[in-house]
Parts: structure tokens; C-alpha cells; sequence
């Protein structure tokens, strides 16, 4: 599963085509060492999706190449990714690496899972997301990436697609709580060669920015980076003068004006803005935190506002003596074993074919809550196939 290196990745596309000296800046200030839980639980989630799709099983407990254990949680994550990926009823193909030719000789990464089901012309693309942050298959520049690499691959190997065909985007977020855990985009492959072409300009941009011929290339050497809420997942966030100055400007504001009576609508707009700005204000921070975190407990860094500090880890028992501790409980009268209990419903159905279990479970309600609808919302409506 290792894979060849490209200056332009597909994970980091959002980043690339939004600001063209994100490349260059990320190579420069790569990510500080830092609370990398999350994304360390799904790299080890997409491993045991890579063995469990192989037909090699991984039961609870193990121990990722990674160092991470895989818990029953992550393991049923997996369980409803795979469950996905087999409803497709075409050969799937797992943590693929492909080069990307078309958008850049430098772009390239690794698909998590694709299949091309050839009789009904369609292709899937599918990605597995292990974070909490709700994330949507439409218009994700990761998922075009992608499918861009995989329809170079087939060119190479049919020829040249001359007719369109169906094209399914998936994204499977088992921990995207209160949202769908399994979303698509379903779209037509005659609508996505727009996103095509602004991949390649983009790419084109970034690697002509690091070249020095950013300028050059798009009359002037002003707008090569641009601040948003894309910067949270820039290594460079810390070290970044445009996103400084972008949150800068939203310190510090004094006036002598009172109340206000604002209409519904002009509440949405201003929240929308607020929304857009704390994003800002959010990335620029977090990276802030990552320097000092580094500055303190690599380079010794004293300040009087700041310091390293942790509560307490969680109790556990010693490795190997789990068993020990329930035999002495059960001599003394106590039974501390856990009882018998059933997989998780997900894991379940994953294990038992068709709708038999259906009868058992239930999806329950979340709260109600004000729910945030992306710029693009409307176009999504209208933008499926």
C-alpha cells in the first residue's frame, strides 16, 4: 500500500485548487508533530478495510501496522464501508495508487476503493472517512482527483471513452453523527469536464508558482494564496502572512453603534459570514497551537501564558493480566467479566446477508438543530444525473 510520491495529491486538492502556493508552503512547513489521533485511526481504519476486503481476518483488538488498536467502533465503521462497496455487484479495487497524467505529470495518489461495472457504464468512487467533520461526495475536488486517475487508467487500458457514462461518487463517514453515514453524488460524466479543466489550471498554477513562474504564467504575482476556511488543513497555517492578515482583520473592532433590528435575512447572511470568518479564525489558531505545542516540548519555549499540561490517562489493565484480574475477582465473589453480547448492529448485517436482521434494529432520530447548507447546495440539486 505504499505510494509513490506526487507534489499534487488528490487529499489535498481543496487546498491546491483554492490556493495556488499551498504546494510549495506545505514542503516547506510540513506538519508539526501534534495531537494526530483521528487521522491516525483512520489510516489504521483503511488498513483493516484493505485486509478485511482480502478476505484476511482483523478481530477486535488488533494492532494496526501504525500503532493504533482497532476497536469495535472503527471495526463497524469498516464493516458499513465494505457492506457499501459489495452492493456495487461489480470487482472492486482497493487502495489503488494511480498517477494522474491529465491533470499533472506531478499529480497523483492512492483511490480508496473504485469498480468499473462495464455492462451498466458506470463508474464508483468511493472514499472512507474516519473524522467527525461531515463530509459531502458533491463537488469534493479529492473525489474529481480521483476520477480523473481512474479514467486515465482505463484509457490506457480500452482506449479512449468516446460515449459518457453514469460516474457515482460515495462518501462513507460512519462517524458522521446526526448527518447520513453514506453519501453520493450521482452525475452524468459529461458534467464534470468543467471540474476537469479547473484541476489542471489549478495544478498548472501551483507547480508554475513553486517554479517561480506564477507571474509569467497568470500576468501577475498577486492572488498566488488565498486565505478561507480551506487553510484548517494547511501544515503552512501557522507560517501563512495571508491567513495572519485574513484573521487579523477580524480582531479588535471598536464603534460607537447600538442596537440593531435585523431581518431574518439579513441574519442569515451575516451568520453565513460568521460562519466563514470563525473557520478562519479557527485554522489560523490551531496552527498557532501546533507551533507553540512544538516551540514548548521540542525546543524548550517558556511563556508566561502558555504550557504544556494533561490530565490523567485512562485506567486500563496491564497487558496480559486482564484474565488474572477476573479470576482473583471471581475467587473473592465478584464477577467484573463482561456478559455475552451481540455485535453491533452494522457489524451484524455486514455478517448476515439480505434483510433478516432488518426486523431488530432501528435507526433512531437525532436532535433537532439549525443545520448549516453548503454555497453550493442549490446547484447540487440540479447537478445529478
Amino acid at each position: 500500500m505504499d505510494t509513490p510520491q506526487f507534489t499534487l495529491r488528490p487529499s489535498a486538492a481543496g487546498l491546491w485548487v483554492r490556493c495556488a502556493g499551498y504546494a510549495t508552503m506545505a514542503a516547506r512547513f510540513p506538519e508539526l508533530p501534534g495531537d494526530n489521533e483521528v487521522r491516525e485511526e483512520g489510516t489504521a481504519g483503511h488498513w483493516a478495510a484493505f485486509e478485511i476486503g482480502n478476505n484476511r481476518p482483523v478481530p477486535e483488538g488488533t494492532v494496526a501496522p501504525n500503532g493504533v488498536t482497532l476497536t469495535e467502533e472503527i471495526l463497524d465503521g469498516v464493516a458499513e464501508y465494505l457492506a457499501v462497496l459489495r452492493s456495487w455487484g461489480s470487482p472492486i479495487y482497493l487502495e489503488s495508487q494511480v498517477a494522474i497524467p491529465s491533470i499533472h505529470a506531478e499529480c497523483g495518489g492512492t483511490v480508496d476503493a473504485w469498480s468499473w461495472d462495464a455492462p451498466n457504464r458506470t463508474l464508483y468512487v468511493a472514499d472512507l472517512k474516519l473524522g467527525y467533520v461531515p463530509v459531502d461526495p458533491f463537488e469534493l475536488w479529492q473525489l474529481l482527483a480521483y476520477f480523473r486517475g481512474i479514467l486515465d487508467y482505463l484509457q490506457a487500458i480500452h482506449g479512449l471513452f468516446t460515449e459518457h457514462f453514469t460516474v457515482v461518487f460515495v462518501i462513507v463517514q460512519p462517524r458522521g453523527y446526526g448527518h447520513d453515514t453514506v453519501k453520493t453524488w450521482r452525475v452524468n460524466s459529461e458534467r464534470l469536464i468543467p471540474y476537469m479543466t479547473t484541476l489542471r489550471t489549478a495544478a498548472h498554477n501551483a507547480i508554475a508558482f513553486r517554479d517561480g513562474e506564477y507571474g509569467q504564467r497568470v500576468g501577475s504575482e498577486k492572488g498566488a494564496f488565498t486565505a478561507g476556511p480551506h487553510c484548517e488543513n494547511c501544515s503552512a497555517k501557522a507560517d501563512c502572512a495571508t491567513l495572519q492578515a485574513a484573521s487579523l482583520q477580524l480582531i479588535d473592532v471598536s464603534t460607537d453603534h447600538g442596537a440593531l433590528e435585523l431581518t431574518y435575512d439579513q441574519a442569515a447572511a451575516e451568520l453565513r459570514r460568521l460562519d466563514r470568518a470563525i473557520k478562519v479564525m479557527e485554522a489560523r489558531q490551531s496552527g498557532l497551537e501546533g507551533k507553540l505545542t512544538h516551540g514548548i516540548q521540542k525546543d524548550g519555549y517558556i511563556h508566561r501564558n502558555f504550557e504544556m499540561s494533561g490530565g490523567n490517562g485512562k485506567l486500563a489493565w496491564e497487558d496480559g493480566k486482564m484474565l488474572q484480574a477476573i479470576a482473583l475477582a471471581k475467587v473473592l465473589g465478584y464477577d467484573i467479566a463482561k456478559p455475552l453480547q451481540a455485535l453491533t448492529p452494522t457489524q451484524a448485517k455486514a455478517k448476515v446477508p439480505g434483510a433478516v436482521l432488518d426486523a431488530f434494529t432501528v435507526r433512531k432520530s437525532g436532535t433537532l438543530k439549525l443545520r448549516r447548507l453548503a454555497d453550493n447546495h442549490a446547484d447540487k440539486l440540479f447537478n445529478q444525473e
